[in-house]
């Protein structure tokens, strides 16, 4: 309890006789000031690199999309592989180029490897990097997502993501 004041967290506790206890903790997170001796101009990591975040899953996009705010990327997310489909053709007749496509593979696994596929083999994605999301509980063949030529698989060993803002409490 002490070490959650001192972050200026809560604990909240609801308990149900023949049920179960749950605790939760929450702790705010606040951006660090940069480092002394940093040599950093001021842009995150990604400095503008256009990303797509294909899921259907809003939360997830949500949360991923926050990940890329504070690299400084320019982001988008789109919940369909049509709609993904739709927006890479419509960057690619407009003159911009979205550099990585990151895909969760959460529900709908299979649309999104062909997904993959389908822009792995189109040339004018071929400097296009792609980045696919799988939970750990997901069935996602590596093989399949090696014959893609997937530039990186992240696995995420999250049970559930809460969005805080629409926690009913």
């Amino acid at each position: 309890q002490k070490f959650v004041a001192l972050m200026d967290g809560t604990i909240l506790i609801s308990s149900h006789p023949g049920i179960g206890t749950t605790v939760t903790v929450s702790i705010p997170l606040h951006a660090c000031a940069q480092p002394a001796g940093s040599t950093s101009n001021g842009q995150g990591t990604l400095g503008g690199t256009s990303i797509l975040v294909v899921s259907q899953n809003a939360a997830i996009r949500t949360a991923i999309g926050s990940y890329l705010d504070f690299a400084d990327a320019a982001h988008s997310g789109v919940a369909t592989a049509s709609e993904a489909l739709q927006r890479i053709d419509v960057a690619h007749a407009t003159g911009n180029t979205i550099a990585v496509v990151i895909v969760d593979c959460t529900i709908t696994c299979d649309q999104h490897l062909d997904l993959l596929q389908r822009l792995r083999t189109d040339p004018r994605n071929s400097a296009m990097k792609f980045a696919l999301v799988a939970s750990l509980r997901e069935r996602v063949d590596l093989n399949d997502a090696k014959s893609i030529d997937i530039d990186v698989m992240i696995t995420k060993p999250l049970r559930r993501f809460v969005d805080p803002e629409n926690m009913d409490l």
